[in-house]
């Protein structure tokens, strides 16, 4: 079945005669199947009753839709189609460096999404979570972690990151690196375990 949005929507999808397998559940794709949006619930299974199911999902931008079950057959009752308001999530460096950070789209109602990782960064600064202004952040009130998920935004945002002075640790031994963690200063990180290599003991790190 097609239907066509004009911008961010709310589908909502009524089935019946349940699923011919487990953790069958209703989705819409784009022409070129580039884009595919999944409902969170799955369909009940049960045998051709004339039980009723709602399932809802969201689609963030205009366009021609197809909607499909995802590994089994439903019989599709109806299909009603609402506009709804996306809000904008703006990451901003707030002194930071780095690639710009694409923005995001949150739908209230929606389920929660994970914000972007972080990837900006600052000369002898760690990086401390999300602000929801410039004096939050001076302040180092928090207001989203980095990857927090969010959810039911009522207008756009624009996050600011917070900076705090510190360090990346690395732990290099002659086989391996551990990945750069961030320290603040005057704070400690947990090392790993002590490396082991045959015919050596090991004495500890030094930094140079």
């Amino acid at each position: 079945m097609k239907f066509t949005t004009t911008g961010a929507a709310k589908v909502t999808v009524v089935v019946s005669n349940g699923s011919t397998k487990e953790d069958n559940k209703i989705g819409v794709s784009n022409a070129d199947g580039t884009v595919k949006v999944t409902a969170a619930d799955a369909i009940a299974k049960k045998s051709n009753d004339s039980t009723l199911e709602t399932h809802t999902l969201y689609v963030e931008t205009a366009g021609e839709w197809y909607l499909y079950s995802t590994t089994g057959s439903s019989y599709i009752y109806k299909i009603n189609v609402d506009k709804v308001t996306p809000h904008t999530i703006t990451f901003n460096a707030n002194g930071g460096t780095g690639d710009g950070m694409d923005a995001m789209t949150i739908i209230t109602g929606d389920t929660a999404k994970k914000l972007t990782k972080n990837t900006y960064t600052k000369e002898g600064f760690v990086f401390g979570g999300w602000a929801a202004s410039t004096t939050d952040a001076e302040a180092g009130t928090v207001l989203y972690a980095d990857e927090a998920e969010v959810s039911d935004l009522t207008e756009d945002v624009t996050l600011y990151a917070i900076w705090k002075a510190g360090y990346k640790v690395t732990f290099v031994t002659s086989d391996d690196t551990t990945d750069a963690v961030d320290v603040e200063a005057g704070k400690t990180v947990a090392k790993p375990a002590d490396p082991v290599r045959d015919g050596y003991k090991f004495y500890g790190w030094y930094t140079k």
